[in-house]
């Protein structure tokens, strides 16, 4: 199967279904589903709209439980914490792979030694240090 938006072949056997809580079509789907989505877009809001949508009044009970316990808070606490850590890790990792593929393209290119290119980036000597024996 392709992916129509990203064009990427998915042959895992799933199936991803996209929902858009800015839609400008509330028309095209169900009135159910479009209580959902208010609902997803701003859970805060009053829920007059859900009336007797049942899943939308058992998902807030549920939000409302899990807010109101205290060993939910403490997970979801350190569970944004490791999440914050990873992209922060990731975002390092992205930094670094960055910085060696522009030192490899500058020695490379014009044929510098990764002192130079180092130089021409403006690395610090603890960063040049860090790179030397990655390149």
């Amino acid at each position: 199967m392709t992916c129509q938006e990203t064009g990427e072949v998915v042959e895992d056997g799933s199936t991803t279904i996209l929902l858009n809580t800015h839609g400008k079509n509330p028309q095209e789907i169900s009135p159910g589903l479009l209580q959902f989505l208010e609902y997803v877009k701003d859970p805060e809001a009053p829920l007059e709209a859900a009336g007797d949508n049942r899943f939308i009044n058992d998902l807030e009970n549920c939000v409302t439980a899990v807010k109101q316990d205290r060993n939910w808070e403490v997970r979801y606490m350190q569970f944004r914490e490791m999440l914050r850590d990873e992209h922060e890790e990731g975002r390092l990792e992205g930094e670094t792979n960055a910085t060696l593929d522009n030192i490899r393209r500058l020695m490379k290119n014009l044929q510098w030694t990764s002192e130079q290119a180092m130089d021409a980036l403006g690395l610090s000597e603890n960063e040049q240090q860090k790179y030397r024996g990655m390149v």
